[in-house]
């Protein structure tokens, strides 16, 4: 048997750690959305003169937080949650890149409240991982936990 590198402490730590970024990130998507539903592009660009935040976004953004949340619970559904938000992400983040190609504009042209196609393939990515993550019969190997944990 394998001896664990972490004690509990250290465990705990990282716990705390991943609920208070899975959190923050979980509000400030949230902000930004509020922000886009009230027109407040200063609000949505997190700082002064930032580029608003794309609501597509935001909500891919909020679902993923959210669902390192509820990773880090005790709840009997949480692999099939997790399994369901990273497959919505996916769809999401397909259909934004497939609206890109369909509409073919000049390179780096993106509308004002649009997901960027580079965003998409992050979010797509990121929800691959988050699949991949929740195997259920030989659970996660190493390579895909730091793959996904710098991914996202």
């Amino acid at each position: 048997m394998e001896k664990d590198p972490y004690g509990p402490t250290a465990r705990a730590l990282h716990r705390r750690i991943a609920l208070g970024t899975s959190g923050f990130v979980l509000a400030l998507a949230s902000l930004c959305y509020t922000a886009f539903l009230l027109k407040a592009t200063s609000v949505a660009g997190v700082f002064p003169k930032g580029i608003p935040m794309a609501p597509v976004t935001a909500g891919c953004f909020a679902l993923l937080a959210f669902v390192l949340l509820l990773w880090q619970s005790r709840l009997p559904w949480k692999l099939p949650a997790v399994r369901a938000a990273a497959v919505l992400v996916l769809l999401v983040s397909a259909a934004v890149l497939l609206e890109q190609f369909r509409h073919g504009g000049q390179a780096g042209d993106i509308p004002l409240w649009k997901m960027s196609p580079f965003t998409a393939v992050l979010f797509m990515l990121s929800a691959a991982g988050l699949l991949r993550i929740t195997r259920f019969k030989t659970g996660p190997d190493k390579a895909s936990l730091a793959a996904s944990t710098v991914l996202l």
